[in-house]
């Protein structure tokens, strides 16, 4: 399955991978990020839930502070 995450292209095995699947495989460093699935928020509570499909849009932003 080809997802793009960031507007990246990523191969993932398998087809029934939910958001939480690919952010777990992603190694992402950060405990806080926002995720959109193509263009559309999706909160924390559902990253478990929701399937990707294949050609599907990530983005994950990661959260930081500042100013």
């Amino acid at each position: 399955m080809v997802v793009y995450i960031n507007d990246q292209e990523k191969q993932f095995n398998g087809n029934d991978l939910t958001i939480q699947d690919i952010i777990d495989q992603g190694k992402y460093n950060t405990q806080y990020f926002v995720v959109y699935l193509n263009e559309k928020y999706i909160g924390r509570l559902q990253h478990r839930k929701i399937k990707v499909s294949d050609g599907d849009r990530l983005k994950i932003y990661p959260l930081v502070d500042g100013g």
